[in-house]
């Protein structure tokens, strides 16, 4: 096995199976191209406010029943911070444009769109909320703090709860090995739970220290630069040598 998490190592090692653990892809994937000064100008946003990214997520599905708990966070917080705050919804290319204007209709918010620049807009952003899943672990590898949304129908849900045997699913808590994030899953994602949570933590500049301290930690765990050539010299090797065992002296 070649594996891109630690954590996954040491299963395959507690069943007496050969694993190879090569550090993860993202680690070279996750670079900005742009500065922060850069990203809020194209995106038409000020770059003296506290700036919130919302990543609904890569499925149609998921930005159709994350993105409503989203902005109604994001509601909840211009409330509260009126005039010091701007949010910026990261959208994947693989969603459909037109969500997303329909989304935000009827709503009062300075917020804008951009598309292709998810890791520029993270690591713009003062805080985000992000949908569970691989963009969590990329929002950790550059140190922005967050909180993670996740929500299906219930059946899916029931389906979920019997398989989970763990107790955090956001993948930056399960490779860190403790609740580092907080988790706002199914009946908790709901926007007045989640803003009781992320408002005061907004007004708290040691608590979002601490936090994106215990972020770059992930980056350690994630072993170094180079998976994928690695995972390519395990594969030359054992074809090698598989070839060299197959012929008959």
């Amino acid at each position: 096995m070649i594996v891109f998490f630690n954590f996954e190592a040491e299963l395959y090692k507690k069943h007496n199976v050969p694993v190879s653990f090569v550090g993860n892809p993202l680690l070279d994937n996750v670079k900005t191209a742009i500065s922060r000064k850069e990203l809020l100008r194209k995106a038409e946003l000020k770059t003296d406010l506290l700036t919130i990214s919302l990543l609904p997520g890569s499925r149609e599905k998921e930005v159709k029943t994350l993105l409503p708990v989203m902005l109604e966070c994001a509601k909840i917080i211009n409330g509260y911070l009126l005039g010091r705050v701007q949010f910026l919804i990261l959208r994947s290319p693989s969603v459909k444009e037109e969500i997303f204007p329909k989304s935000l209709k009827g709503y009062d918010l300075p917020i804008k769109i951009i598309s292709g620049l998810t890791y520029d807009g993270l690591a713009a952003s003062d805080f985000s909320l992000v949908c569970s899943g691989t963009a969590t672990l990329e929002t950790a590898i550059l140190a922005t703090p967050m909180v993670i949304l996740y929500k299906v129908n219930f059946l899916t849900w029931i389906f979920i709860r019997m398989m989970i045997k763990i107790p955090n699913i956001g993948l930056v808590n399960v490779v860190k090995g403790r609740k580092i994030a907080e988790e706002f899953i199914q009946f908790d994602a709901e926007p007045e739970k989640i803003c009781d949570y992320v408002i005061p933590l907004l007004q708290d500049k040691d608590k979002l220290c601490r936090l994106k301290l215990e972020l770059l930690s992930i980056k350690l765990l994630l072993g170094e630069p180079g998976a994928s050539i690695r995972a390519a010299e395990i594969i030359v090797n054992l074809l090698k040598n598989s070839c060299t065992s197959s012929i008959i002296p």
